[in-house]
């Protein structure tokens, strides 16, 4: 039912599926495209799918609060805006930001394939309360966000893995600019590249610096539809990968929620992914006082040994460069015991050959 393909001509484009589980257990299987929903979506969902529910266990008619405008008013206000002078600004900041970039190439376990077949997976990790709590004071010490720490460290273990000090990343922004369009469902998310400058050997309060620096920027100059800067700027194209980047990072303070339905207890569950739209996605998002994560990963590439070690390093670069923000990044050893047990044995090994 999930893994059905949409119709984008003939719709739907949103299928809900009800299944008994059990004497009191049910299961609800909601499936959107995304061309009609987004992350900010979500909640508004929930929220409103509580509301008529609510309304109908009670004998009464549901009532929403009414939309000031429609999706059609913000097709109609971002194609005004397109044809304005102020893309052009917007244009030529991107045009010098990403001059000469080249998308960073992760090291993977196979060769890419000239056509990528869209299978993935998923390793999952979690950062303890107390790495958490650490991570949340040094942004504010900063003067950062908690996104942005984050990315700092992710961007320092993207050089450290593949040995490129010029980093691009690209992360989704909500795309809800006016006020108005807050309570709207429907796709407004659009998707920026931050390229990070990781040479010099710099700290980890440095890099965080560097990442605020290039992440603001980027949320300055945020109107340019992804599709149209690549339109505008013509990057070279390759079908096995992404133009300005192959790996997403993102960060989710406020989480999905669930809906609020009364006399009924709701869990989410988390389904398997099977699918990887970019080489590597990684998703973290606050969980009360942790901070979970994922790394989707494309399986054509990556062995999940291989994926399950970048998360290991990833939560090691943030729990030691936390422990000391202004020590070299470089300083700060990743392997774990085993691991370099590991490699003194592949290194004597090749020198008996």
């Amino acid at each position: 039912f999930a893994g059905v393909p949409f119709d984008l001509v003939a719709g739907p484009l949103v299928r809900g599926l009800l299944v008994r589980w059990g004497v009191r257990k049910w299961v609800f299987v909601l499936v959107a495209h995304h061309i009609v929903v987004d992350g900010w979506s979500v909640p508004v969902l929930w929220d409103e799918l509580g509301t008529v529910y609510a309304a109908l266990v009670e004998g009464r008619e549901p009532e929403l609060v009414a939309l000031p405008v429609q999706y059609s008013d913000f097709a109609v206000w971002q194609r005004e805006w397109l044809a304005g002078g102020v893309l052009d600004e917007q244009l030529g900041y991107w045009r010098d930001r990403l001059r000469g970039l080249e998308a960073v190439r992760v090291p993977v376990d196979r060769p890419r394939p000239l056509v990528r077949s869209g299978r993935g997976a998923v390793v999952e990790f979690e950062l303890s309360a107390e790495l958490t709590g650490r991570l949340r004071g040094l942004a504010g010490r900063c003067g950062a966000t908690v996104f942005m720490v984050l990315l700092a460290a992710w961007c320092e273990l993207l050089c450290r893995v593949g040995g490129d000090t010029d980093i691009a990343v690209g992360t989704p922004v909500a795309g809800r600019g006016r006020p108005e369009l807050e309570r709207m469902i429907g796709f407004f998310v659009n998707t920026l590249v931050v390229r990070v400058d990781g040479s010099g050997d710099p700290s980890f309060v440095e890099m965080i610096a560097r990442v605020r620096e290039a992440a603001v920027g980027a949320f300055a100059h945020q109107e340019v539809p992804f599709e149209r800067l690549v339109e505008e700027l013509a990057p070279r194209r390759e079908a096995s990968g992404d133009p300005f980047f192959q790996v997403v990072f993102s960060f989710d303070e406020d989480g999905p929620g669930v809906p609020l339905l009364p006399g009924v207890e709701v869990t989410p569950v988390i389904l398997e992914v099977d699918q990887a739209k970019f080489e590597l996605a990684v998703g973290l998002a606050a969980r009360g006082d942790r901070i979970v994560g994922h790394l989707n990963y494309a399986v054509d590439l990556f062995d999940r040994p291989t994926v399950a070690r970048l998360a290991d390093h990833y939560t090691r670069l943030l729990t030691l460069a936390t422990g000391n923000p202004r020590r070299s990044l470089a300083d700060h050893d990743l392997l774990t015991t085993n691991e370099r047990r590991q490699l003194l044995n592949q290194i004597q090994a090749g020198r008996r050959l």
